[in-house]
């Protein structure tokens, strides 16, 4: 799965959550120093629901949920 986000200012990095129910995004995939992420580690015909979080020194902010095919 590839993700991909607009920057948010400030951000030191990013935090991608993801899990099939979308109340337990359990898993996560933190990135540096960009805006995308290129995931591998999913089970084939599986709908996921996905969510970029920024952070900082000041804490996370939230990002919106979506749900991939």
């Amino acid at each position: 799965m590839r993700v991909t986000w607009e920057p948010v200012p400030d951000a030191e990095g990013y935090f991608i959550r993801f899990g099939v129910n979308k109340e337990e995004l359990n898993t996560h995939w933190q990135v540096i120093d960009g805006n995308e992420a290129l995931i591998h580690c999913l089970t084939s015909g599986v709908r996921y629901y996905v969510r970029v979080d920024a952070y900082n020194e000041n804490g996370v902010t939230r990002g919106t949920e979506i749900r991939t095919v």
